[in-house]
């Protein structure tokens, strides 16, 4: 028989905390009452406010991004509307669009490099 510890830290610090737990409800009687500080209990409790913490930056974080991702969607038309009239502008000289912050590559083809959605 195998006794699991968690690799995933959210489930340690869940484990750590329920393990807690079970020690202070059997207060003076707990088989581990030994290796229980008050350090090591507001260090779970810690954890627990971090990982809280956490969590929510990664959901902010997701928002933000979907956020960004839709006004880029425009923004990329934006680029490729501004590059297809400057090559229209300039058709001889596609070195001219570098002026407007374009990276002309002299190795590829006349073919659209917008990036990919």
């Amino acid at each position: 028989m195998k006794i699991v510890i968690p690799t995933n830290l959210d489930k340690r610090a869940k484990l750590a905390k329920d393990i807690m737990g079970r020690a202070t409800q059997d207060g003076e009687k707990s088989p581990i009452k030994t290796i229980i500080s008050d350090p090591l209990k507001a260090k779970i409790e810690t954890v627990e406010v971090k990982a809280k913490q956490a969590n929510e930056y990664r959901r902010q974080v997701e928002v933000l991004i979907e956020e960004r991702n839709n006004l880029m969607k425009e923004v990329d038309q934006f680029i490729r509307s501004s590059r297809d009239i400057l090559t229209g502008i300039f058709p001889n000289e596609p070195k001219k669009l570098t002026e407007y912050g374009f990276e002309v590559d002299e190795n590829r083809s006349k073919k659209s490099s917008a990036p990919k959605k």
